[in-house]
């Protein structure tokens, strides 16, 4: 029997009703990035989100992550409790994401890189896959990783090769190597993100803040906070909340944390984000606790309704949430 049909029987039988109703005083917090359809962009199609949004409405109680806070505060946290989270602040939450959420009338919480919003940087993932997608020479040399060629969706497995890589690197270390790759394979980088890497802007933002999204903050520059020094992350959490403040008119009370894997929120960055935050959200799954909400865990979301269900029925907690957040 295919995996398709066994979540249609299951949910036939009742099975994922079941499972949903005995975890229904546990909140779901659900984890995206891109709502697009792109051939080298991953992420959700837009068809497949409507798909789930749809889904969602009718199994859960949607709401955003400040609601969420407000819940737990007073002790009060509605059954089968759901939140859409969304990382980063690219342009299709705006034109993809945020019309279909809207149309349902739901809420979801965006956390936002302010320098990116500004157009002041690049996100290396982006960076790094815009020059492998511009590249004129399609084959070139790196030391230490050999041969490569870049053909077809070819680019994604280079794009993960390298990213693997460039995780292992300082903040200016890996620009350093992006920059000189670009540099190697013929590659003008443009001063702000071009499409399909555009942000979302500061007006889009408060237009959608007045329609009743929550904004949270993903940092200044989106570098690994468990990275950088002392002074780095008290400016990166506490430059990127003055901004949003500063821009939006709110004071938004949480922080996601970049990047988002365990070794990336060290016992000095949790403490640090506690001072100014709320609450922080990281990019693994993990049972929510109350009792800890500087670690958040969150579900990744996938492109595949099937997979969907199973995973917002607490049946599975195996997932691919990707590399680079």
């Amino acid at each position: 029997m295919s995996k398709k049909a066994t979540v249609e029987l299951l949910e036939r039988l009742g099975i994922l009703a079941i499972s949903r109703y005995m975890n229904r005083r546990t909140p779901l917090i659900l984890m995206y990035h891109r709502i697009l359809k792109h051939d080298l962009v991953p992420g959700t199609h837009p068809d497949i989100f409507v798909q789930q949004i749809a889904y969602l409405k009718e199994n859960f109680n949607i709401i955003n992550m400040s609601q969420l806070l407000t819940h737990v505060q007073k002790k009060s946290v509605p059954e089968r409790a759901l939140v859409l989270t969304f990382d980063d602040g690219h342009y299709d939450f705006y034109a993809n994401a945020w019309p279909i959420i809207k149309s349902h009338e739901l809420t979801a919480t965006l956390f936002v890189t302010t320098q990116f919003i500004d157009q002041q940087i690049w996100l290396w993932p982006d960076l790094l896959k815009y020059v492998l997608i511009n590249a004129s020479p399609r084959e070139f040399n790196l030391d230490g990783i050999g041969r490569l060629e870049l053909s077809g969706k070819n680019i994604l497995k280079i794009w993960n090769t390298l990213g693997d890589f460039c995780l292992k690197l300082s903040s200016e270390e890996r620009l350093i190597f992006i920059k000189n790759l670009a540099s190697d394979l013929r590659v003008n980088i443009p001063e702000a993100p071009q499409l399909p890497f555009s942000p979302t802007t500061w007006p889009q933002l408060a237009e959608m803040v007045a329609e009743g999204l929550d904004v949270g903050s993903h940092s200044v520059s989106h570098p690994i906070l468990s990275h950088v020094t002392s002074e780095q992350l008290t400016r990166e959490l506490s430059e990127s909340r003055k901004r949003i403040r500063d821009m939006l008119k709110i004071d938004t009370i949480g922080i996601c944390y970049p990047n988002g894997m365990p070794t990336d929120i060290s016992p000095r960055v949790e403490d640090e984000a506690r001072k100014i935050y709320n609450y922080g959200v990281v990019a693994y799954p993990k049972k929510f606790d109350s009792k800890n909400l500087m670690r958040i865990g969150r579900i990744g979301a996938t492109n595949d309704i099937i997979n969907f269900k199973v995973k917002t029925s607490y049946l599975s907690r195996a997932e691919n949430i990707g590399e680079y957040k």
